[in-house]
């Protein structure tokens, strides 16, 4: 009995360490143009000048990690073609979303810095657009840019694809391309 629960305690711990425990997630919220006007007299929301306020101030908060969600209307490659949300992510996302690459790399700072035509698929994601091919230095069409992928990430090893009202590893079927490439190689209408 011991055994069972002991076993059951690590996997529970497994799931929860996968969802990031540790980490503090904050969503924009969509308004029309008529309450977003209205909100913005009084504030314009957080900036990154907040973020590297909170990181000097609260001596708790080691890091941050940034995303942008890309609406998304085709993507393919030559092997096939995928139905897959795709965003913009800075290098630190990773690391605490606890995602590691299976073949190739993950988005670096450089490629934040240079603007790269880069992107780091998961795993359900390389299936669907390379289902016989390795992905790795082939190109994708995410709406009307050309990216190289760069890096797949690895399938985690969970039971389960929900904890406690929870959906997990829905990075499996995510496309990543650096932070910077989101704002500006996709238009506001993508």
């Amino acid at each position: 009995m011991l055994n069972i629960g002991e076993g059951a305690e690590k996997e529970a711990l497994k799931l929860i360490d996968s969802m990031g425990v540790n980490n503090l997630i904050i969503e924009g919220k969509q308004y029309n143009k008529e309450e977003l006007k209205e909100l913005r007299e009084e504030s314009l929301g957080l900036s990154m000048s907040d973020v590297d306020a909170m990181l000097s101030t609260l001596p708790f908060i080691t890091g941050y990690s940034a995303e942008k969600s890309i609406k998304t209307h085709a993507l393919y490659s030559e092997y096939g073609k995928a139905e897959s949300e795709t965003v913009g992510v800075n290098e630190r996302y990773f690391e605490l979303a606890n995602l590691s690459v299976q073949s190739g790399r993950l988005i670096s700072k450089e490629d934040n810095t240079k603007v790269s035509q880069v992107a780091v698929l998961g795993a359900d994601a390389a299936l669907s657009l390379f289902p016989n091919a390795d992905a790795i230095g082939k190109l994708i069409k995410v709406n009307h840019v050309w990216l190289q992928v760069v890096g797949v990430l690895t399938t985690p090893a969970l039971n389960k694809d929900e904890f406690q009202g929870v959906k997990l590893g829905g990075d499996r079927n995510r496309i990543f391309v650096p932070l910077s490439t989101s704002l500006k190689s996709f238009r506001q209408t993508d």
